[in-house]
């Protein structure tokens, strides 16, 4: 069976001298992944398709019970303007893309979720200027489409009985009531607080969370 649908890359893993299995997230699947064949080879310029959230449309084969399926078609929807030569930028989306593939886990189709990436893929490709808190934005976001978005800071202080100033209690809120285009100026001390106070609230909430290998890079970016 045939399916169109437009997708998300979440990673890839090489696979023998010249393929890869690339996970991806769809609209219309949910998780899948493929085996990519010659991407590795004389050209190479195919492999740039499945960098770490690339937006794609593509027309995929679906096989019951398969563990890998294989890409009939595929095109670019959504070239990026300037996210894959922002480093700041770039460091963000690798930190998203490490999030979703610990919270992403099940082969169903979530439109309102993969609307929700899309768009907030574009919008920090779009923003020039006031973006180095969009993935405390988008943190808080995504905690509502796996049910546990929290309606204060006292929430996040009830689940992970940490300790919070009256600063990071105020800037929580602040963050809580707005959106990626609505700038929360703070320091970068107290991102990188905010950033750990999240992720413990995600380790408490989503099991197998663990720690997140991009944080040391962000942080070395962001400062």
């Amino acid at each position: 069976m045939l399916v169109k649908t437009e997708a998300i890359v979440l990673n890839f893993i090489k696979y023998k001298e010249s393929s890869i299995i690339a996970k991806i997230y769809t609209s219309e699947l949910g998780i899948q992944s493929y085996i990519v064949n010659g991407v590795r080879s004389k050209n190479k310029s195919k492999i740039a398709l499945f960098q770490p959230l690339t937006i794609l449309d593509l027309i995929v084969y679906k096989k019951l019970n398969a563990n890998l399926n294989r890409i009939s078609e595929i095109h670019c929807s959504q070239p990026y303007k300037s996210l894959p030569y922002d480093l700041k930028k770039t460091t963000i989306a690798l930190m998203i893309a490490e999030v979703l593939i610990k919270t992403l886990k099940e082969e169903e189709a979530n439109k309102d979720l993969f609307f929700f990436l899309h768009k907030s893929l574009i919008i920090l490709d779009s923003l020039e200027s006031d973006y180095e808190n969009f993935h405390i934005h988008f943190l808080f976001q995504l905690s509502s489409f796996h049910g546990i978005f929290p309606s204060s800071a006292k929430d996040i202080i009830t689940s992970t009985a940490i300790i919070l100033t009256k600063e990071e209690e105020a800037k929580i809120n602040l963050f809580i009531g707005s959106d990626f285009f609505e700038p929360v100026k703070i320091s970068n001390a107290v991102r990188q607080r905010l950033l750990e106070i999240l992720l413990l609230f995600f380790n408490k909430h989503i099991e197998n969370f663990g720690e997140l290998k991009s944080v040391k890079i962000l942080r070395e970016v962001l400062h």
